[in-house]
């Protein structure tokens, strides 16, 4: 995979990971109208000429970032508009809640508005109402969701997607991903879905000592000597979920947030009356390579996710 594009993939799912608050949407002028956007463009440009501006600091719990930018495509081209940061002041009259404009600070001497050329990833534009709200990041989950594929700045593909239909157990965090590849690859079927997991184990039909092959988000801080494999939300799966990998003295060679592929051997510690997860193999999938399985059926009532 190209390092533009990894970085990009990065930059759109590890903020919904690591923000343990709903974030503050972004704004996006498309076709004529205003929309929510679930991206952070500009973290992209930052990671790729660093510094990130040192007073560019949270403005709130909600706004990590510290801006909101807006957005516009036109003709199929990404543009920045305008980047202004919430500013609270208290004056005679009152407290009142200014916004500063940003723009000339970040990108001195340019004309607004900016092509985004920097940007190449995936765009994400929910509508409708609001099926599940979830308190992280932009992981909550809406009747719909647009798609739209960037590469250096350009619009080359859009998919809408139908959280009550063909998304109703694929998550926002593997439409983000599948669509950056060109086509969906083939699913072999040969690995477990990380959302019939711990129910496995709990039917015994995961025993231990045993191995199972399965797919989620790796998250890991060099440094940790344990990992996450992360399964995200679905309208059909309730709560947050995690498989805790245990990972001894070195920590594997997969960057935080990408999706993979990992064969994992389960232990039992019986002085502790619990199992441990020990990963024998892992591989980053490729673009197109889904994290839920093909043959997962839309269960009578919300499965609860591992923790």
């Amino acid at each position: 995979m190209k390092l533009a594009m990894r970085l990009a993939v990065l930059l759109l799912l590890a903020p919904s990971l690591a923000l343990a608050t709903a974030q503050q949407a972004e704004v996006l002028l498309y076709r004529g109208e205003r929309h929510n956007l679930f991206t952070t463009p500009l973290e992209q440009y930052f990671a790729a000429h660093p510094p990130r501006p040192t007073w560019l600091k949270m403005t709130s719990t909600a706004c990590w970032r510290g801006y909101i930018g807006t957005w516009e495509i036109r003709d199929s081209d990404l543009y920045l508009v305008a980047l202004e940061r919430e500013q609270h002041v208290v004056r005679e009259t009152g407290p009142e809640r200014l916004r500063k404009d940003l723009l000339l600070q970040v990108f001195p001497g340019a004309e607004r508005p900016i092509p985004a050329t920097w940007f190449s990833g995936v765009l994400r534009l929910p509508q409708g109402a609001q099926l599940r709200y979830i308190h992280m990041g932009y992981v909550s989950i809406y009747e719909r969701d647009l798609y739209l594929t960037v590469k250096s700045g350009k619009v080359i593909a859009e998919l809408l997607v139908d959280n009550r239909g063909i998304g109703a157990t694929r998550s926002t965090a593997d439409f983000e991903w599948m669509a950056l590849a060109d086509a969906p690859l083939p699913d072999n079927g040969n690995w477990l879905d990380a959302r019939l997991f711990y129910d496995a184990i709990q039917r015994k039909e995961i025993r231990a000592g045993t191995e199972v092959v399965t797919r989620g988000l790796y998250i890991h801080e060099a440094g940790e000597k344990e990992a996450v494999l992360w399964i995200p939300p679905t309208p059909t799966t309730a709560g947050v979920g995690f498989i805790f990998l245990e990972l001894g003295s070195e920590a594997l060679l997969i960057d935080d947030g990408v999706p993979v592929e990992v064969k994992i051997r389960v232990q039992y510690e019986a002085n502790n009356s619990r199992y441990t997860y020990s990963p024998v193999a892992i591989r980053a999938l490729k673009p197109g390579e889904s994290i839920h399985h093909a043959e997962f059926k839309v269960p009578e009532e919300p499965v609860e996710l591992p923790r």
